[in-house]
């Protein structure tokens, strides 16, 4: 496992480029609030904090898209 581990990381390195950072720090705190979240109430801190991941970046494009003028990448 730790070989298939470490080659998917080396992959998504060598393909996402500095994109990779967005999958390891998803990864990372979903691996942080499994480990110390109680059982009962994973669900509701899993939600919530993918929520709020996913509103940071939505804000952050209209922010960059609409006050600073700047042309946003579709990719």
């Amino acid at each position: 496992y730790l070989f298939v581990a470490v080659g998917g990381c080396v992959l998504a390195v060598v393909t996402m480029g500095i994109y990779s950072a967005l999958l390891f720090t998803s990864t990372f705190v979903f691996i942080l609030l499994v480990c110390s979240v109680d059982p009962r109430s994973i669900h509701v801190w899993v939600f919530g904090i993918q929520m709020l991941w996913q509103t940071f970046w939505h804000l952050l494009i209209q922010y960059r898209e609409y006050y600073l003028h700047e042309s946003i990448s579709i990719r």
